[in-house]
C-alpha cells in the first residue's frame, strides 16, 4: 500500500494531481468572460435603479418620508449584490489561475463560485419559504372569507 503525500504536515490532507485539458481551460475562459459580464451588468442595473428609485422619492411632496424608502432598496440591493460579487471574484481569479497555472488562484476562484452557488441557494430557499407562507395566508383569508359565508368585502 502506497502512503499519500502531503502537502502541508499541519493539514494533513493528501496532495492530489488535477491537470486541467484542453476543452477545461477554454471552457474556463468562457466561463468567466460570461461571469464578469453578468456581473458588472447586474451592479450596473443595480446602481442605475438606485439612482432611479432616489431621484422618483425624492420628487415627491413629502420626500423626508422617502428617505426610508431609499435606505430600505440600498439594504435590499446591497444584499442582493453579495453574490454578484462573488462571481466577479470567480471571473477575475479563474482568468489570472488560467493565464499563470497557479492551482491556488484558481481554488480561490472555484471556491468564489461555490460561495455564489451557496448564497444563490440560501436565496431560493429563503423564497420558497416565503411563497409557502403566501400560499398559507392566502387559503387562511379564503377560509375566514368563506366563514363570512362568502359575502366578501
Amino acid at each position: 500500500m502506497e502512503n499519500p503525500v502531503y502537502t502541508n504536515a499541519s493539514s494533513q490532507q493528501p496532495e492530489e494531481q488535477l491537470s486541467i485539458n484542453y476543452l477545461a481551460k477554454q471552457s474556463l475562459e468562457g466561463a468567466t468572460k460570461w461571469a464578469k459580464f453578468l456581473a458588472i451588468f447586474n451592479l450596473s442595473i443595480m446602481a442605475l435603479a438606485i439612482l432611479l428609485i432616489s431621484i422618483m422619492v425624492l420628487s415627491l411632496p413629502y420626500a423626508g418620508m422617502g428617505v426610508g424608502i431609499i435606505f430600505m432598496y440600498i439594504i435590499m440591493l446591497g444584499i442582493a449584490a453579495i453574490p454578484l460579487f462573488f462571481l466577479y471574484q470567480f471571473s477575475t481569479k479563474t482568468k489570472e489561475a488560467l493565464y499563470s497555472s497557479d492551482e491556488d488562484i484558481l481554488a480561490d476562484g472555484l471556491n468564489a463560485l461555490k460561495n455564489y452557488f451557496l448564497i444563490q441557494g440560501i436565496f431560493a430557499i429563503i423564497g420558497i419559504i416565503f411563497m409557502i407562507f403566501g400560499i398559507i395566508m392566502m387559503i387562511a383569508a379564503g377560509s375566514a372569507l368563506m366563514g363570512m359565508g362568502g359575502r366578501g368585502f
